[in-house]
């Protein structure tokens, strides 16, 4: 007879209004990214394609130069890093290593997510790729957002 396995995951759901995204948070303290998110209906989801940095440098360096053009991105629809949901993110591994450096990752997106001046969470995937179009990329970055329609902000 197959077993069935069951696994529970606890997720304490932030209470949004109606009409609100809902951020899934996991139980555990510290967390810095969402379980997932929860976005209702007649919301405007727009979905950005990766960026790649304009800079050389660690992991880090480019992460945050990424960062600062995707705030420029999203400024052009009239959103913020508050509006975004979902992150999605390829690492190389820097020349030498056979890892990425998801710490300077992790360093770079802790500057615009989870702050105190910015203070919501995003659902994220890191992948490790093999490499990106140019051979000094060490990062590339995709973002969807979530607003309210724009005849609606």
């Amino acid at each position: 007879m197959p077993r069935l396995s069951i696994l529970a995951l606890l997720v304490v759901s932030a209470p949004a209004a109606a009409g609100q995204i809902e951020r899934h948070v996991a139980a555990s303290s510290g967390a810095t990214v969402l379980v997932g998110a929860t976005v209702p209906a007649g919301m405007q989801l727009t979905f950005y394609s990766a960026k790649l940095p304009a800079i050389d440098g660690s992991t880090e360096r480019q992460a945050l130069n990424i960062f600062d053009k995707l705030e420029k991105t999203l400024a052009k629809q009239g959103l913020t890093f508050r509006d975004v949901v979902k992150i999605n993110v390829s690492l190389v591994a820097p020349p030498g290593q056979t890892r990425p450096d998801y710490d300077g990752f992790d360093r770079a997106y802790r500057t615009r997510f989870g702050t105190a001046a910015q203070p919501q969470l995003v659902a994220q995937s890191i992948v490790q790729v093999t490499g990106l179009r140019d051979p000094h990329h060490l990062v590339a970055i995709e973002v969807i957002a979530a607003s309210a329609p724009p005849a609606s902000r």
